[in-house]
């Protein structure tokens, strides 16, 4: 089978994405493992967890990355590759190794959601996975936010993919736009879920001081510190989150308040 042609990774795991969601699936992109490294998709449907690297190339690094990401977690790991004879070579060593193989190929085939033929690029799993029943799964869901579903896959060096740092930038943030007066004490949101998984392993006083040092250092935008020891507050300045900050930490927008139309004019007594 001739080897399609595709623009780039983003475009093929764009492609993968679109099928495993058809079939059910949701999928989560570039989210950075519990033990080190970023999966290019990780994908759960009723239970199960696969992780699904995409390469342009299927040659032996993307089977390299996919038997180290066998250590992640998941129930199983897939790779997605272009079709063609060296993806046929690579389902053929892969399919031993207990890593399954995607193929994503150009033609005619049929649509199973819109229920008619269709043209162009489509995925089609050649191999399935192996089953890993030990598998920690517990671990690499808990990192799974709406905000990892998205973004694109496929976009390792993009300055604009979601990481745990700003989950916990933006967890304080909502955290202060949700309290009275926009204030609350370091203490709390030092302890707040999203700063702890993003400090693992931090204990109480670090965790204040890094939150300390962010807020300083601008880090989390539209706050600052006031008061010392234990009384210290961070206070929140709305007017600082700026659009392009709130684009950044996936921020939902300040609600509008409708426009009022002017009153009509009172009629002058004696008129």
């Amino acid at each position: 089978m001739k080897r399609p042609k595709i623009a780039s990774e983003a475009a093929l795991a764009e492609v993968v994405t679109t099928w495993l969601r058809v079939d059910g699936w949701r999928t989560y992109h570039e989210v950075e493992l519990p033990r080190g490294g970023r999966a290019d998709i990780i994908a759960t449907r009723r239970g199960l967890v696969w992780i699904v690297e995409t390469k342009l190339q299927a040659g032996l690094e993307v089977l390299d990355q996919a038997l180290d990401r066998q250590r992640a977690g998941a129930h199983g790991v897939l790779v997605a590759v272009p079709s063609g004879p060296a993806a046929v070579r690579l389902a053929t060593i892969a399919g031993r190794l207990g890593v399954g193989v995607i193929a994503v190929e150009e033609g005619t085939y049929y649509d199973g959601h819109l229920r008619t033929a269709q043209t162009g690029l489509h995925a089609v799993l050649k191999v399935w996975p192996g089953f890993a029943r030990q598998a920690r799964v517990a671990e690499l869901t808990a990192r799974l936010r709406p905000e990892y579903e998205r973004q694109a896959a496929g976009t390792p060096g993009a300055t604009a993919r979601w990481t745990p740092f700003k989950a916990a930038v933006k967890s304080v943030v909502e955290a202060l736009q949700a309290a009275p007066g926009h204030r609350l004490l370091v203490d709390q949101l030092a302890l707040d879920e999203a700063v702890r998984e993003y400090k693992r392993g931090f204990v109480a006083a670090q965790l204040r001081r890094w939150l300390c040092w962010a807020i300083v250092d601008g880090l989390v935008p539209g706050c600052s510190l006031v008061g010392r020891g234990k009384e210290r507050v961070v206070l929140l300045d709305p007017a600082g989150l700026t659009v392009e900050r709130r684009r950044e930490l996936q921020l939902d927008e300040p609600p509008r308040l409708p426009a009022m139309n002017p009153p009509e004019a009172l009629p002058v007594a004696g008129a």
